[in-house]
């Protein structure tokens, strides 16, 4: 590395915005590569025998065995809550919420140095699920700031809280 300052970044040595500034082209990029993302992400849940069979297979026959002997149980009456893989299916928002989620992981990947600037790479993320899905950005905004343990927000698919 050179003693020399800005020599470690060549856009910053000759003048030119480094490529994180440059909004539009940065939106581009992500728009891009998120191209590729599958249409439904998320897993469908898993049945109540599908459940007990996996627990099985660890060692636990318990559930098993008292689906084998009653049956299911009792379904609640009234209309069944949505899983996230019908709410991202149906909802052009909540489509527009998990891609931005998955364009500010992408972000964080390819530019580290924006991490410092955590609320504006949220903002940027929301701009490019904004651009690719025609969903107002405050639209996306409000969805995302919802309390953690809200219903109405995604939960994550690799096991963390929440998206």
């Amino acid at each position: 590395m050179s003693r020399i300052r800005g020599a470690e970044n060549p856009f910053v040595k000759f003048g030119r915005p480094t490529p994180w500034r440059d909004r539009d082209a940065v939106i581009k990029r992500i728009c891009s590569a998120l191209e590729e993302v599958e249409k439904n992400p998320f897993p469908e849940e898993p049945t109540e025998l599908e459940r007990a069979i996996e627990k099985a297979r660890r060692g636990d026959l318990d559930d098993l065995i008292r689906l084998a002997q009653h049956g299911p149980r009792k379904k609640k009456r009234g209309r069944p809550r949505r899983s996230n893989a019908q709410r991202v299916r149906e909802t052009r928002t909540h489509w527009a919420e998990a891609l931005a989620h998955f364009a500010m992981l992408i972000m964080r990947d390819r530019w580290p140095e924006a991490r410092r600037r955590g609320s504006d790479t949220r903002e940027r993320a929301r701009e490019v699920a904004s651009a690719m899905t025609g969903v107002r950005v405050g639209t996306i905004e409000r969805l995302q700031l919802r309390p953690r343990n809200d219903r109405r927000r995604l939960r994550s698919l690799l096991g963390g809280p929440t998206i």
